[in-house]
């Protein structure tokens, strides 16, 4: 291959490392110290409004809010002769449990405290008192707040303490912790009947909406105005619901601030859903940075960007399907980290843009020859010119605006030996560029074979052009590139003079490359002189038992080299544009081959493959119309196999010629299905009768469980689609079985057969050759 070496590489490199260490460095200690906890927060805000989930409406709020307040008329605290008529109505009302959310530390006067005792008494076990302590922030001293012994001794009891984030928001509560010495269920765990370690916390979930939670008026219940069905085998809380009363914390995202009691009753949610899990920063963290040095690594720039916005969407998506599961965990220093890499990457793209510039011709985009003196050429390295020497009377010939067309042929051309990233171009016609560690036979020969190329005109617009070209040759190692490139463009100009092809300054060229362009452009004269032609491989029916038809497979013998991979020359042939006449030959053949074994009475079916390039190039309906009418095949008897690759997404133009065959009564295939692009999506876009699943899965069933749930899901399906399922690959007694048991209609492979020849295929089904014509 040839390459460019900048000798900028190891120092962008070095440069690379350094942004992933700062990046590592940076973000790890954000993580350790929270730096990023307010970030996080809004994150997490952001979150709960994206997935707001409804409360349990098992927990009712019974709020003593400024209008209570104004109507009751009493001082506050309220008598507790009060609080005790509340707790009987909510009792005669069928309340499951009653909490206040008070302390009663301390005694008032003997009525009032006695009516509490007995509201307690009716309703034993049922009413739960909170308790609490305070820690002193400039003492750092704990004091604990119990109730007094005669209320304890008929109630339950709950504590209502919680964690405290820097800004005001609770956001974790215990299940249960020690308070006036004694082990108390938090009321949170109490309301969820939940239980858990002592200090052990949990995060609420504040993505429940506040206005699903039932709330209720204390002044509706004193005065008689709600509905005793309101509260009706609901757990009842009572506690102060405005600001005047205090006990008011900040709430997340937009809820501005809130009485403490709906806190409790949001973890206690939570927990009805389940225990939430919380799990540190380091994972994503980790994650992160695997991500980002693979990110500095890979070259391409699609996949880079690719891992780059694969690794933020996922930060920022999976963290809103883990919480949907009260799974809470920390992403920010992890985000950090691909922060700190982005930018930085912008900021060398800009430099690297503006030095570019300088160095980049601005119609083609190649380099030009300054850049070569940024380049260091290894050791045996030959630097070879291409001068078009009526380069600039074309230009100034051709339409307006056409030169960047021109220039893309050129390189198109040039580039079946040369890669387009290692290409320089001057302003007056001349390419050059490096080859690496090659003689100059080889040399010769890759020239000889692009001086071919160019044999054949370029069209620009409306214009036929003719290149003049010559090729230059220098391998003096003792000069630097930049020089001995004007040596080797001069050295195509002496060619020029001379009539030669090329001219030495010293060179040399790949024999296998010569080779493969030779190959190629040989592809015509193969059809022709049948060194290329067309095998058979029979299908088998499965419900019938029956060969039912075949797929057609190209093949080449060469006179010298013998057999030609499929592959190689396949590819090579849609690389350089040559495919259409090898996909008309196959077809024809195909057509040609079904048509003689219908007419012997045999209903029997052809497939052909479509190369993705002959959508492009050829009036591909048209064309598979008129051969079915000249070879008088039924068109349901054909189908055309489309393989799921990049370029043959389902965009309109291919959705209308597929539709079009269709209308013509042509079979569609999707082929080598498991293996590139198609969801069920795609196959419902694409107008297809059938899917061929790719050997790849079909050879693993007899011994891969996740192979045969791969298979059976995909044959259901694609038969609920309406389509048939072919399975490719089937080459033992097990896997045919098995792909019958699930119901594949037809199925192809060794076990069934290999390719043959036509003739051998028409033996295979019972037609003597010596009958048959095709």
């Amino acid at each position: 291959m040839w390459a460019r070496i900048l000798k900028l590489k190891n120092g962008r490199q070095t440069r690379g490392n350094g942004i992933l260490v700062w990046a590592c460095l940076f973000s790890l200690i954000c993580g350790i110290i929270e730096f990023g906890l307010p970030l996080e927060n809004m994150l997490r805000y952001a979150r709960n409004e994206i997935r707001p989930q409804q409360a349990s409406g098992d927990i009712v709020v019974v709020g003593i809010d400024g209008r209570s307040l104004n109507e009751v008329k009493q001082r506050w605290p309220w008598p507790r002769a009060d609080l005790a008529k509340i707790a009987d109505t909510l009792n005669e009302a069928g309340a499951k449990r009653i909490f206040f959310d008070f302390t009663f530390d301390s005694y008032t006067d003997p009525t009032n405290d006695n009516a509490m005792i007995e509201a307690l008494k009716r309703a034993p076990g049922r009413i739960f008192l909170a308790n609490r302590y305070v820690i002193d922030q400039a003492t750092s001293q704990r004091t604990d707040h119990v109730n007094i012994p005669e209320f304890s001794k008929y109630s339950g009891t709950v504590n209502i303490n919680g964690e405290i984030d820097p800004f005001g928001v609770p956001l974790a509560f215990p299940y249960q912790t020690t308070v006036g010495g004694k082990t108390t269920q938090s009321m949170a765990a109490a309301l969820a009947n939940v239980s858990g370690g002592t200090d052990e916390y949990f995060r609420a979930d504040y993505a429940i909406k506040l206005n699903s939670i039932p709330k209720v008026s204390a002044v509706d219940i004193l005065t008689g105005k709600i509905s005793s069905s309101v509260f009706a085998g609901k757990d009842v809380v009572i506690a102060s619901s405005t600001i005047e009363l205090g006990d008011m914390y900040r709430a997340p995202g937009s809820r501005g601030l809130l009485s403490g009691i709906y806190f409790s009753v949001f973890a206690a949610e939570t927990l009805k859903r389940g225990k939430p899990a919380e799990y540190s920063w380091f994972g994503p963290w980790v994650f992160a940075i695997f991500l980002i040095a693979a990110f500095m690594r890979i070259g391409r720039k699609w996949l880079r960007r690719s891992i780059f916005g694969v690794g933020v969407v996922t930060l920022l998506t999976i963290p809103l399907l883990l919480e949907e599961n009260l799974i809470f965990v920390q992403i920010v220093p992890a985000l950090l980290s691909f922060m700190i890499v982005g930018i930085a990457r912008a900021r060398a793209n800009f430099r690297k843009q503006l030095h570019d510039s300088g160095i980049t011709n601005n119609v083609s985009g190649l380099l030009n020859l300054a850049a070569l003196h940024e380049v260091e050429a290894k050791s045996g390295a030959t630097l070879i010119a291409m001068k078009i020497h009526n380069y600039l009377a074309i230009k100034s010939t051709v339409p307006a605006g056409y030169e960047k067309d021109l220039i893309d042929q050129i390189v198109s051309r040039i580039s079946l030996g040369v890669e387009r990233s290692n290409l320089y171009q001057s302003d007056d016609g001349a390419f050059v560029w490096i080859a690496d560690d090659i003689s100059h036979a080889t040399a010769v020969e890759r020239i000889d074979a692009l001086h071919s190329i160019f044999r054949s005109t370029i069209k620009v617009g409306e214009q036929a052009v003719n290149l003049f070209i010559t090729f230059g040759i220098d391998r003096d190692e003792t000069r630097s590139l930049a020089n001995r490139a004007s040596s080797a463009i001069l050295a195509a100009d002496e060619g020029g003079k001379s009539g030669d092809r090329w001219s030495l300054s010293d060179a040399d060229k790949s024999k296998e490359r010569a080779a493969q362009l030779f190959l190629v452009g040989r592809i015509d004269q193969a059809i022709a002189n049948s060194e290329i032609w067309v095998a058979y491989q029979p299908k088998l029916d499965l419900k019938t038992n029956l060969i039912c038809g075949a797929e057609a497979l190209v093949r080449w013998t060469h006179p010298d080299r013998g057999a030609i991979s499929p592959d190689e020359f396949i590819k090579m042939a849609e690389e350089q544009d040559r495919i259409d006449n090898l996909t008309l030959h196959v077809l024809e053949n195909a057509i040609r081959t079904s048509a003689a074994i219908n007419n012997h009475g045999v209903n029997f079916e052809i497939a052909a493959n479509l190369s993705p390039r002959a959508f492009a190039g050829l009036p591909i309906d048209a064309i598979a119309s008129a051969m079915l009418a000249k070879y008088k095949l039924p068109a349901h008897c054909l189908t055309l196999e489309i393989t799921e690759t990049a370029t043959m997404r389902p965009n309109g133009e291919f959705i209308a010629v597929l539709e079009r065959l269709r209308m013509i009564g042509i079979n569609i295939s999707v082929d080598d299905y498991g293996t590139g692009l198609s969801t069920l999506e795609y196959l419902r876009a694409i107008p297809s009768n059938e899917v061929k699943i790719d050997r790849s899965l079909i050879s693993q069933i007899d011994f891969s469980a996740e192979s045969r749930m791969i298979v059976n899901s995909t044959i259901q399906m694609v038969h609920s689609l309406g389509r048939s399922v072919v399975a490719e690959g089937v080459e033992t007694e097990a896997v045919l079985k098995l792909v019958s048991q699930m119901g594949c209609d037809k199925a192809q492979g060794y076990l069934i057969s290999k390719p043959m020849r036509f003739r051998d295929l028409w033996s295979m089904i019972g037609i003597e050759p010596k009958t048959a014509a095709a």
